[in-house]
């Protein structure tokens, strides 16, 4: 009786979720067989410079509504544009200084001539990885910046081989703001107080 009245709560949200997006639910039974649901959603598909200009009015408008607090400098490396491109605008939209770079090579230039006060590091690059990139900064003017991996592995080990090349932490792809903003949050005391 349970799993009955389960399955109808279930299915009474989603058909009240799918009509609130204008969408329709079909559903078809045969006995002994089962059943088959039909979900139908309009939707537009947006270009990647409409998904960009909404990104960034959603940013202005939360970055209003943000307590003011210290700009930190950030440096976002990933090899992927897409993945560089939205985090480094979810960072932006928290108040933060943004800087970009495409792989570890490039990560350990940019190091060596700006200051950060916190390092995204992806782990999987070409030319250098985050691993090897981490120690390499380690070794610079920001060894002391907070260095937080980002991967989309869910194998125990990351976090051991994160730790062990000298990171900080280690976050889950794909990043959402909530994500960075918690992250951040968490090493709020080992931020310097000055610019």
């Amino acid at each position: 009786m349970v799993h009955r009245f389960g399955t109808r709560l279930a299915m009474a949200l989603t058909k009240g979720l799918v009509e609130l997006m204008s969408g329709q639910v079909i559903i078809g039974s045969l006995p002994k067989r089962g059943s088959l649901l039909f979900l139908t959603v309009p939707v537009r598909v947006l270009s990647y410079e409409d998904f960009l200009r909404l990104q960034d009015k959603h940013a202005e408008s939360m970055k209003r509504s943000l307590p003011p607090s210290r700009e930190l400098k950030i440096l976002i490396v990933d090899d992927n544009p897409f993945n560089r491109n939205i985090t480094q605008k979810l960072v932006s939209s928290l108040g933060h200084s943004a800087t970009t770079a495409t792989d570890g090579v490039e990560s350990v230039n940019v190091c060596e001539k700006d200051h950060f006060d916190l390092i995204f590091m992806d782990l999987a690059m070409p030319r250098m990885d985050g691993y090897h990139a981490a120690r390499a900064i380690r070794q610079g003017p920001n060894s002391s910046a907070i260095i937080v991996a980002l991967t989309a592995s869910t194998e125990s080990e990351t976090s051991a081989r994160c730790h062990e090349a000298g990171m900080d932490g280690c976050i889950s792809k794909p990043v959402s703001r909530s994500l960075l903003n918690n992250t951040i949050t968490a090493y709020k005391g080992r931020f310097s107080t000055s610019t």
